[in-house]
């Protein structure tokens, strides 16, 4: 999740303030994330399962939402990218973005069918995103 806010950040130009705003909402919805990986850990084998999961899933369908609020807002005509980006992995990670919040919103519903698919689903995806990190100027490594 890290890994590719601080890229965002990197390959951006200019700010502005709906940027400013999307960024504060995507920090406060990840000051929930321990709180749902609680819920999962705590309820995961028992009856609550389903809505711990869903719970998490959607919580990470929020997080995903304001990613790409984020990012669309910066990325949107290139207008706020640093001009030495690289296209081809501002494409690939728009269309990597696009999946989160369908791919939760499924995890979630699935959850209730079925937690532990739900919770494989989200695993699944993170696996993804760390294998997958945005490398927006790739010619410029060492900063």
């Amino acid at each position: 999740m890290w890994i590719n806010h601080h890229a965002i950040f990197r390959v951006m130009a200019s700010v502005d303030q709906t940027v400013t705003f999307a960024n504060g909402l995507l920090l406060m919805l990840v000051t929930a994330v321990p709180f749902a990986t609680e819920i999962v850990a705590e309820f995961l084998t028992t009856d609550a399962a389903s809505a711990g999961v869903a719970l998490y899933a959607g919580l990470f369908a929020l997080v995903s939402l304001a990613y790409n609020l984020l990012w669309w807002r910066v990325a949107r005509r290139g207008r706020r990218l640093d001009p030495n980006h690289d296209p081809r992995a501002t494409r690939t990670f728009s269309i990597s973005l696009l999946l989160g919040l369908p791919l939760n919103l499924t995890a979630a519903a699935v959850a209730f069918w079925n937690p532990y698919t739900g919770f494989a689903i989200c695993t699944t995806l993170w696996l993804f995103w760390s294998i997958t990190p945005f490398d927006p100027l790739p010619n410029d490594r060492d900063e």
